[in-house]
């Protein structure tokens, strides 16, 4: 932590002996909740033990603090987040920039894959409460390596990634050596201004997975990504797929979707987004796992940087009371609700 903090005041420092521009910025999170689905540790609300708790509780979301320093095309960030009330001894984000055209645009550091739709939106923007672990560990996650982004005013972009191996990459890679098993992504986007946003992204974890004894393999990840905008109607949805090429008794494949609809009334943003997932590991019938969550709820939009979220989340499939059923994927298991007041600067 220590470490962190003197570098993320060196950069600071850096900032004001070089005149540049420094932005602050952030967002705190508090929630209320109860139900079965929810977990009485102090993971947010995120089904990680079999504990039940119908009672209400409180816990703290994500609560971040962060820079950004610009001087014309150069730039850095560095971000902070705090967990359960202790800041965490990792950076959410450090990098420095590059933007020589709008077409090339190059980052290095501690950065998030540049993969997946909804993964890629900030956390103080989502549509529900939470990221959901149906999809979650389909993505590639928070990376050390390189981005090179571009966008086009045709409404053509991409963003072209090479990372090292990571272990909050997802549990479909064995092994974390950079230099040696790196990640690499690739995303292609195209935007109609106010109406359309498609994107598909592509991952690759070369030679990440033990196949056998004496062979290594790889992960392979795909996603497919659009949101369609009808004056104060979204319509969202996306399809994301992961699998290493081990043997089959032990070959890892997992897939997630969702669909997501919600209709703005003024201040008021009612929604419903349905989730389901597969997680299947080898030939046994036990680890193939099939869940849905439909959340239901609304955002009260207080002010511009103010919000009241509520959402109730029913549980279908293979829920919690099946212990046979492997729920690594499985977003909540039991019927929960949520309410989260949040404030970002």
């Amino acid at each position: 932590m220590k470490k962190t903090l003197i570098l993320g005041m060196a950069a600071l420092s850096f900032a004001a002996a070089a005149e540049v521009s420094t932005t602050w910025y952030g967002h705190g999170q508090i929630q209320g909740l109860s139900g079965n689905g929810v977990s009485t540790d102090s993971n947010g609300g995120y089904p990680t033990t079999a504990n039940l708790a119908s009672s209400l509780r409180v816990a703290l979301g994500e609560v971040r603090m962060g820079a950004k320093m610009s001087n014309g095309n150069v730039y850095s960030v560095f971000e902070m987040r705090a967990d359960n009330g202790t800041w965490n001894t990792t950076p959410v984000y450090m990098y420095a920039g590059y933007k020589a055209h709008p077409m090339f645009d190059i980052k290095a550091g501690y950065i998030k894959a540049a993969y997946g739709m909804d993964y890629t939106t900030s956390g103080n923007s989502l549509d529900q409460i939470g990221r959901s672990t149906i999809d979650g560990n389909l993505v590639l996650g928070m990376v050390q390596g390189f981005l090179v982004s571009g966008a086009h005013e045709s409404g053509f972009g991409y963003d072209l990634g090479y990372y090292n191996n990571s272990n909050t990459a997802n549990a479909f890679v064995d092994k974390v050596q950079a230099g040696v098993d790196n990640v690499m992504s690739l995303r292609l986007k195209y935007d109609i201004k106010d109406m359309l946003h498609v994107e598909a992204s592509y991952g690759l974890a070369g030679d990440a997975v033990d196949k056998s004894a004496t062979e290594e393999g790889d992960a392979t990840y795909y996603a497919v990504g659009v949101k369609y905008f009808l004056n104060d109607l979204t319509i969202k949805a996306e399809y994301l797929a992961a699998e290493n090429d081990k043997v089959a008794a032990s070959k890892q494949e997992g897939t997630g979707y969702y669909a997501h609809v919600d209709y703005k009334m003024g201040k008021i943003v009612p929604m419903v987004r349905y989730y389901a997932g597969n997680y299947k590991e080898g030939t046994a019938t036990t680890t193939d796992t099939d869940i849905t969550n439909i959340y239901v709820g609304a955002t009260y939009n207080l002010e511009e940087n103010a919000s009241l979220k509520a959402n109730y989340i029913i549980v279908g499939g293979d829920d919690r009371e099946d212990t046979t059923k492997n729920h690594t994927f499985s977003g909540y298991t039991a019927n929960a609700f949520i309410a989260q007041y949040q404030v970002k600067w």
